[in-house]
């Protein structure tokens, strides 16, 4: 039996859902949802893909020292974060992309976190295939419900 691309998405969202998002939540990444809410799963080729904001990448590694980070996002946070707004976030918002330009963000320094990692896992592997075995099994025992009354009625 293959597997179907609508089951491949089902799962996938299964997994962002059940997986994904609770680590990242554990890990305390969360600022201003928008992460979060921009996860998205698609099936391609028999595989499932997710994807998520461009800056996934500093979630995961962190921003090295060398040049300041843009500072609209870094507003975001300070608004999210510390609960400031107007020109209190803005000054903050230019602060901290002066430390991140000069020192890094503590991602970085902390060598980075397993946000991605954590799909790899055989945990998270095992679960996926359980996930999967569930439904499939669903599936399966119709089909050879419907066989087998075939087979009765000729």
């Amino acid at each position: 039996m293959e597997i179907q691309e609508a089951d491949i998405i089902k799962t996938m969202q299964w997994t962002v859902d059940n997986i994904l998002i609770p680590h990242f939540m554990a890990l305390d990444l969360n600022a201003t949802g928008e992460w979060r809410e921009n996860v998205k799963v698609r099936a391609e080729n028999g595989n499932g893909i997710i994807s998520g904001r461009k800056y996934t990448n500093q979630l995961v590694n962190g921003r090295e020292p060398g040049k300041m980070p843009p500072i609209a996002p870094l507003e975001k946070w300070a608004q999210a974060k510390l609960g400031l707004s107007g020109q209190q976030a803005r000054s903050a918002a230019f602060a901290i992309a002066k430390k991140i330009a000069q020192e890094g963000t503590e991602i970085y320094k902390d060598g980075g976190t397993d946000l991605l990692e954590i799909l790899e896992s055989p945990d998270t592997k095992r679960k996926i295939a359980e996930n999967l075995q569930q439904r499939y099994a669903v599936q399966v025992k119709l089909f050879l419900e419907r066989e087998i009354k075939k087979q009765w009625q000729q």
